[in-house]
């Protein structure tokens, strides 16, 4: 446990601030910030209050709270991150958080993305919140913002935003998340419901594949005509020298609150010119793609 007493003095001081009491704690170094931004989502602008904490002599800031109201200050969203030991030393401590509007063909939202952890072992995780007003008239009417996910690993590939720093989804409120199954990434077209869920079209039968590291060590691997046991195989040889492309996957994809998860994964593959789905694990295993 390092830097005990630079932690307790900024929960002291987080404590003392909530009570607007943090004046005496100024000369130990810690200094509270607020900033605060303003963003028109569906024509009703809201603003975004990042409450931060500074050490002034390692210069280093943290965002430990995170509060959105709308005109009115009637609050529509909070958030309070969590400050380890040791994040004013020396060490690079991540705590990065941003939010952008989201507009799509029938619906908008924000999404709140948050960094938080040391450099490439940082975690990165997003909420997405979608617009719901109330009244007849969404244009000065009561709005909320209704949580479709929360505290999801953040591995959606979200266009760049256009000059106003909104991000526009793709036709049909479709953006791609790149998911890792622990051998190779798969692109889902992952679709916003703004009343509250993910979904993903099940009309997509095949899904784009990376495969970032596989081996050509020499063996046989078994490749059926379709993504399904019943249907006709035969082996291709893989040896140092064949020319190995991986095509795509099928599978069964699901959404379950922050969680995206296959069942039933089968790689389709093209070995020296002839393609093929692989389905067993052995097959798997002379590409170096078991788990």
């Amino acid at each position: 446990m390092r830097y005990p007493f630079l932690l307790i003095l900024l929960l002291i001081t987080i404590v003392m601030a909530s009570r607007g009491d943090a004046a005496p704690l100024q000369n130990h170094g810690i200094k509270l910030f607020q900033h605060r931004q303003h963003i028109l989502v569906g024509g009703q602008e809201i603003t975004v209050e990042y409450h931060s904490a500074k050490n002034t002599i390692t210069q280093k800031r943290v965002v430990y709270s995170l509060r959105i109201a709308d005109k009115f200050n009637r609050q529509l969203y909070k958030r309070e991150y969590d400050i380890p030991f040791g994040v004013f030393s020396e060490e690079i401590y991540q705590n990065s958080v941003e939010v952008l509007p989201l507009v799509g063909d029938s619906g908008e939202g924000i999404a709140v993305f948050y960094s938080l952890g040391v450099g490439q072992d940082a975690i990165r995780k997003i909420d997405i919140l979608g617009l719901r007003g109330k009244g007849p008239v969404l244009l000065g009417s009561k709005i909320e913002l209704v949580p479709v996910v929360t505290q999801m690993p953040n591995h959606f590939l979200f266009p760049k935003t256009d000059k106003a720093n909104i991000i526009k989804l793709s036709k049909g409120d479709r953006v791609l998340y790149r998911y890792w199954t622990g051998q190779m990434y798969i692109y889902f077209p992952v679709v916003i419901d703004w009343y509250g869920s993910l979904s993903i079209p099940s009309k997509s039968t095949e899904f784009r594949v990376e495969v970032p590291a596989f081996r050509k060590g020499g063996g046989r691997i078994m490749v059926h005509l379709k993504p399904t046991p019943k249907s006709s195989a035969a082996f291709l040889t893989v040896n140092p020298t064949a020319n190995v492309v991986f095509l795509g996957v099928h599978c069964d994809p699901s959404i379950s609150g922050q969680e995206l998860g296959v069942r039933n994964l089968a790689l389709r593959v093209e070995v020296n010119g002839k393609s093929g789905w692989i389905l067993d694990q052995d097959s798997y295993a002379v590409l170096g793609l078991c788990p």
